[in-house]
């Protein structure tokens, strides 16, 4: 099922489906003069599904203990945290939905099959796969973390991860001193040349 969460989180069908309900395209794309108010399979919805992938959202996988790390890097903090939310919430009810329609259409088969069953051994495994099923649904409808379980909720940060102030005043200081030393040597190479 881990691998069922990140692939869903991955795919257009899901990039899709959350931005559609919760009209993420505007924040998603940079400039609104990119955005368009279609999130089908058009450029825009391309474009910013790509930007999701590459620029927004970073999952790593921790295949020895089953743990999933989100996170969700923007401009913004507080879009950062809604769609970290908006992720668990809807992986978690997608994922539901699914088990309890499977689990359903399972149990409608099997109790068609039961009465038409004379074995007893038969008749026990059935009986078995249907005790199973059950046990999703019940699993399915009492869990809110049905497939997600969050450790640590999503939250604000207090600082931003990019631009890196420090590093920005870094630069511009090492810019700012080539400068400078372009500047005097320009005007000692103009005045040598005038006189």
């Amino acid at each position: 099922k881990l691998s069922l969460a990140v692939e869903t989180i991955k795919s257009r069908k899901f990039f899709s489906h959350i931005v559609t309900k919760y009209d993420l395209l505007p924040q998603i794309l940079k400039s609104d003069s990119d955005i368009l108010k279609i999130p089908s399979m058009g450029p825009n919805y391309l474009k910013a599904h790509k930007i999701f992938l590459n620029e927004i959202l970073e999952i790593s996988e921790d295949t020895s203990t089953n743990y999933l790390l989100i996170s969700i890097e923007h401009r913004s903090p507080e879009f950062s945290k809604k769609l970290l939310q908006i992720i668990i919430e809807e992986v978690n009810s997608i994922t539901r939905e699914f088990d309890l329609k499977e689990s359903t259409k399972a149990i409608d088969y099997l109790n068609e099959l039961l009465p038409n069953t004379q074995i007893d051994e038969i008749r026990k495994s059935i009986n078995s796969l249907i005790e199973n099923q059950l046990e999703t649904q019940m699993l399915a409808n009492i869990q809110d973390d049905y497939i997600l379980r969050t450790i640590d909720p999503p939250f604000t940060p207090e600082e931003a991860s990019f631009p890196n102030k420090f590093i920005f005043t870094i630069l511009g200081s090492i810019f700012g001193f080539f400068i400078s030393v372009f500047s005097v040597l320009l005007l000692n190479a103009l005045k040598k040349t005038t006189l």
